[in-house]
């Protein structure tokens, strides 16, 4: 009785163990079996929309670049959904590993990683900030801090049911800076996923710099329309 049990656990743990090691060897975008060890299959990463120019985003004195490393096209679409509402963590090191290509390539120089922030809404639901995930593993890339310094101090609307007017209206004064310390006189990476309007960023990109930041680089994943 016992070693049929031991048999039939063994069993179980050798499929869990497959299944896990099964998803390794899939497309990221289109679950596609991968021949070679990558994180997405040939067809998928040749449909890639990649950004060459920059967003400016701000009018007057407060103005800020940010770069994007593709547009939301379907291919990458679907990697940041599965990523951001299907905990597929393999998308994330994809698109991370996308902006670190894309900052060596442009020879983007900062001090320290700071990203977005999640309501606590979003948090609780999800279990964790996609942002924080990408700003960690950038900061694993190029050896540098990742500042949890921006807080997000109201609940808003969801953004993606708003027009541009209401996307800016609905993100001002919600977001506060937790401590300078780290960020005081530094050249500072803000990472987001999906840059639409420039609003999140933007107001996330004022408060480092009116909380001593020297520069603020902001660099998403993607770059998509409303």
């Amino acid at each position: 009785m016992g070693k049929g049990i031991a048999k039939y656990l063994k069993y179980v743990f050798q499929c869990f163990i497959d299944i896990i090691y099964a998803s390794d060897m899939l497309c990221t975008a289109c679950d596609a079996e991968l021949t070679e060890d990558k994180l997405i299959c040939f067809k998928c990463e040749k449909s890639i929309m990649y950004c060459n120019e920059p967003m400016i985003i701000g009018t007057g004195r407060k103005k800020f670049i940010c770069y994007s490393v593709t547009y939301y096209s379907n291919t990458i679409k679907n990697i940041v959904i599965k990523f951001k509402y299907r905990n597929e963590f393999r998308c994330g090191e994809l698109l991370a590993k996308l902006m670190c290509d894309f900052l060596k390539k442009n020879n983007l120089e900062f001090d320290v990683i700071t990203f977005v922030p999640s309501g606590k809404e979003s948090y609780k639901k999800r279990g964790y900030n996609q942002c924080e995930y990408m700003a960690n593993l950038l900061g694993d890339y190029f050896n540098k801090k990742v500042i949890d310094c921006i807080t997000k101090t109201k609940e808003t609307k969801i953004q993606k049911t708003l027009n541009t007017d209401k996307r800016w209206e609905n993100l001002k004064n919600s977001f506060e800076i937790i401590s300078n310390e780290h960020i005081k006189n530094k050249n500072v990476l803000l990472i987001d996923d999906v840059v639409t309007t420039g609003a999140t960023v933007y107001y996330c990109a004022e408060k480092l710099l009116d909380n001593k930041a020297n520069n603020v680089i902001i660099l998403t994943a993607a770059k998509s329309k409303i």
